[in-house]
């Protein structure tokens, strides 16, 4: 997180989703898990990846500020399916 913090988040979507601190978009509608406060479907999910690629990290952008909120983890890959 102090990593993704020290960047915008147009330096951090430049890196890929591969690399150390970028992330890769998702519509909402594609999460299987509902997060607590409902999100509408086309919302985009941002999923970063730490650990080595082991986990991800969900978070949702504020559409007017440069805030990002945790809406989830996936510890076990079963938050969408990483087939593609």
């Amino acid at each position: 997180m102090q990593e993704i913090s020290r960047h915008t988040l147009l330096e951090l979507r430049d890196r890929g989703k591969e690399s150390f601190g970028g992330f890769e978009k998702l519509p909402r509608a594609r999460i299987q898990f509902r997060p607590s406060w409902n999100l509408p479907e086309d919302e985009n999910v941002l999923i970063f990846r730490f650990k080595s690629s082991d986990y991800r990290m969900l978070c949702v952008k504020d559409k007017k500020r440069e805030v990002l909120y945790i809406i989830g983890f996936d510890f076990d890959f079963s938050a969408y399916d990483h087939g593609d």
